[in-house]
Parts: C-alpha cells; structure tokens; sequence
C-alpha cells in the first residue's frame, strides 16, 4: 500500500469518528497535495562523473559552485 493511499485511510477514519460515517470529505484533493508535496521532497539520484576513458572524474577547486565529480541521473 502507498504511503498516499495509508494517508486517504486513516484520515477517512478520523472524519468518520468527527462527522460520522456518511461525511463528503475531498479526499483527491488532499492526495493530489500530499503526492506533489512528497515529489517535491525527492533527492536528485546522482552518480559519479567518468572521462572518455571511463575512469572518475575528479572535482575541480577553481570552481567552488559547481562539483564536477557528480552527476545526476
């Protein structure tokens, strides 16, 4: 079960003991936040860097804002 999906859940069961079981609740709504919410959240996958050659490309110190030795996927 997705994590979205575990959320829809319980929060259906906590409107049903609040306004009983026959509530009209948004629930696609609240996912569709909570699903970008969670995307947003994600970490880039990055891999080393390689040459022509297919050996580790260092990092290179003249340029402090960028590191050279990653890349993302």
């Amino acid at each position: 079960m997705k994590d979205y999906e575990v959320f829809k859940k319980w929060l259906g069961d906590v409107m049903d003991v609040i306004y009983g079981p026959s509530h009209n609740w948004p629930f696609k709504a609240l996912v569709e936040d909570y699903k970008k919410t969670k995307e947003m959240m994600k970490k880039p996958k990055r891999k080393r860097a390689r040459n022509k050659d297919g050996r580790y490309k260092g990092d290179d110190k003249s340029t402090p804002d960028v590191n050279e030795a990653w890349e993302n996927e």
